[in-house]
C-alpha cells in the first residue's frame, strides 16, 4: 500500500473546521484520506475530542440556545413542540444544552487563536 503524503496545513485546518459537524467517512472524499485517517488526526494531532463532535452530530447550538430561551418560558412539552422534536428529545436537548454550548465556545476560542 502507497503511503500517504503528509498532511499539510490546509489539511489541519479544514479537519479542524469540519470534523466536529461532518462524519470522518465524507471528509475522507473530500480529501483523499481514509476516514480512520481523518479520525486519527483529529484526535491525536488536532486534539479534537470525539465528544463535542459527536454532541454537534444531532443539533445545531443554535437548537441548544433556542431550548434554553424557551424552556425558560414554557414547559418541556410547548419546548418540543416548538423545536419539532418529542418531549423526550426536548428534555436531552434541555439536559445537555449547557455542556454543549460550553463546549462551542471553547472550541471557538481555541480556534480563532489558530486560523
Amino acid at each position: 500500500m502507497a503511503k500517504r503524503p503528509r498532511w499539510t496545513w490546509e489539511e489541519d485546518r479544514l479537519v479542524e473546521r469540519l470534523y466536529p459537524t461532518m462524519p470522518a467517512r465524507e471528509l475522507a472524499k473530500m480529501m483523499d484520506r481514509t476516514a480512520e485517517a481523518i479520525r486519527d488526526r483529529a484526535r491525536r494531532v488536532l486534539a479534537i475530542e470525539i465528544e463535542s463532535r459527536q454532541l454537534f452530530y444531532k443539533y445545531s447550538p443554535d437548537v441548544y440556545e433556542k431550548a434554553i430561551e424557551l424552556w425558560s418560558k414554557m414547559p418541556a412539552s410547548q419546548v418540543a413542540k416548538e423545536l419539532g422534536v418529542n418531549t423526550n428529545q426536548a428534555k436531552n436537548i434541555i439536559k445537555n444544552a449547557p455542556r454543549i454550548l460550553a463546549v462551542t465556545k471553547n472550541n471557538m476560542k481555541s480556534r480563532a487563536g489558530h486560523v
